[in-house]
Formats: structure tokens, sequence, C-alpha cells
């Protein structure tokens, strides 16, 4: 039976269905050019938080940006690209900011967080900071880092980069490079994109029953991943982001993730320009089909906002 969002308001747990058996935490791997550690995420304490973080790693903002400050109490990094010298750091795509949440979590040794955004203090962006001591009251309560995991594995790498020579460039006053050492400043002639500390994460997990749909709602990141047939637009994949429950399921397109498909897949999403609905035939959650016939309206064409409009239970 078809049902409508606007009248049951229970609808919203569509996209925030919980775990029909208990989840261990997510870890991620951090690659970088001098070593690599790993991430517990803590997603029960700070669940906005991790779906934030782990939306900007599957952006690839997290693919080989490079760590650009530390100092003897922290590392950070997510913010900028480096390509190459005569161009310096350039920005990440940006992405939708999170309203902070109250973890209860503090700034201690081995945590990582995500730092307020600097044009709103009340969202989260994201950059990420490691602390290498016990930093709650260190920092300014308006910027806080909202911690959302520690490093479980590889700490000494951490520590080295902390170490690293550092350098003064636009984007910070000391960032630490590799094969640099004793030079005071950036020299186009010497430095390269090797030069500059990078990381390249990845989640570890098993893959999941279902993974492989067409269509799937990954509660991890929040993200609705689906493939679909855009008409004159072609077969594409791509990922919308959950940035609302209440009043409505509200969800934005994310076109940084968007690519071409070489062939039509088995439930493929439609999505009709003119119109600018997008049909979804069945979406699988948590590895099973839960819905089907899902209806979102292009309700910000400027923003790329999709609204949930009806749905179908699974039979």
């Amino acid at each position: 039976m078809k049902t409508n969002l606007n009248k049951i308001a229970l609808l919203p747990l569509l996209f925030c269905l919980q775990s029909h058996a208990v989840q261990a935490d997510t870890i991620v791997n951090v690659e970088t050019n001098i070593g690599s550690f790993k991430l517990q995420l803590f997603e029960d304490k700070a669940p906005a938080t991790v779906a934030q973080f782990l939306a900007h790693l599957e952006a690839g903002n997290y693919q080989f940006s490079m760590v650009h400050e530390v100092s003897n109490s922290y590392i950070t990094g997510g913010l900028y690209f480096y390509e190459s010298c005569f161009v310096g750091p350039v920005s990440v795509p940006p992405l939708a900011t999170v309203p902070l949440e109250t973890t209860g979590l503090t700034n201690s040794t081995r945590t990582i967080g995500l730092v307020p955004s600097i044009s709103d203090t009340s969202r989260l962006g994201g950059q990420w900071i490691i602390n290498l001591s016990n930093n709650e009251s260190a920092y300014n309560p308006e910027i806080k880092p909202i911690v959302f995991g520690e490093v479980i594995e590889g700490y000494p790498v951490v520590e080295e980069i902390a170490d690293a020579w550092r350098v003064s460039m636009d984007v910070s006053l000391s960032v630490p490079t590799v094969n640099y050492d004793g030079n005071l400043v950036v020299q186009c002639a010497l430095f390269d994109r090797d030069n500059v500390i990078k990381t390249a994460m990845e989640v570890e997990s098993a893959d999941q029953p279902g993974s492989d749909a067409a269509n799937v709602f990954d509660e991890a990141t929040s993200m609705l991943n689906i493939k679909v047939d855009a008409g004159a637009e072609g077969l594409l994949a791509v990922s919308l982001m959950l940035q609302s429950t209440a009043p409505d399921v509200i969800l934005q397109a994310q076109p940084e993730t968007v690519s071409v498909l070489s062939e039509t897949v088995d439930g493929i999403s439609t999505f009709d320009a003119a119109s600018g609905q997008l049909t979804i035939p069945e979406l699988v959650v948590n590895g099973q089909v839960l819905y089907t016939n899902l209806v979102l309206q292009l309700t910000d064409p400027e923003n790329l906002f999709f609204t949930l409009q009806s749905f179908s239970g699974a039979q």
C-alpha cells in the first residue's frame, strides 16, 4: 500500500533505521607517505559527526589531501590538495555542513575530531584534527573540535608527522614535510608534491549482503547511493546525502560523486528532468530490500535538494 510521508510521523525512520544486529564501530585505514595508522569511529556516541566524516571520505576529500598544519599538540588536515609547488594548496570541493552535536567525548590524546566551519562555527565542515595531548581545555570553546573517534593502531606514525620538518605556506605557518629538512622556505626548484604529507583513507569492512544492489542506503555515511537512468543525461551512478528527516526527508545530490555507467542494471532508478521526479523501484537498507517505489521530487534545483514524496513497504 502506498503511503504519504506527510501524514505519518514514523516515516522519517526510513532513513534513520538502526541495524537489526549490533554492529562494531567502523575502522578506517589511513595511509600516508611516511606510514599508516588506524582510526576507530564512535558511531554510537557521535553518529552525526561520524556520518559527516565518512561523507567527506566517500566524496574523495581525504584521498591524497595534505596534512596542512601540525604542532606539538595536534595534526590536522582534510582541507587541501597539493599537486604542484607553483599552484600550492588547493581547497577540497565543499560539502554541506552539519550542525554540531553533543557527544560527551573530550579532546584527549589520540582522539580525532571534526573542526567547526570557519564560516559558521555552529556547523561542522570536513577538517579533521588528531589530538596529541589532552587539549579539551586548550581550545576556544566556539571552535572546539567534536570528537568522533580515536587512533587505535600506528600512533607513532601520527607522532612522526607532528615531528616532521615544517615550512610556511599561505594556508599555515607549520606545514609538515618529507625529505625537505633544513630548508626554511618553499623553493619550487627543490619542492614538489612528494614533499608534503598526504593521507589516503579507506573504510575497513567486509562486503554486506545487498551491497551490489542498484540502490542502497548506507547508514554509516547517511548516503543514498543509486544507479539511475537520467534520460538524455545517460546512465549514471550518484550519491545523495541525507540532510533532514523532519518534517520532511530531504536529500542533496553530490555532483562530485557522479560517474557514468556503461550499461543499465537491474532495479535501476529513473529521473525525469521535465518533472524533476526521481523514482527508485527498490531500496536496500542493511542488506535487505525494505522499501519499494520511492518517489522523490527535485524541490531545489539550484542546490540539488530532493524531498521524499511517497514509498511502499517491501512485500
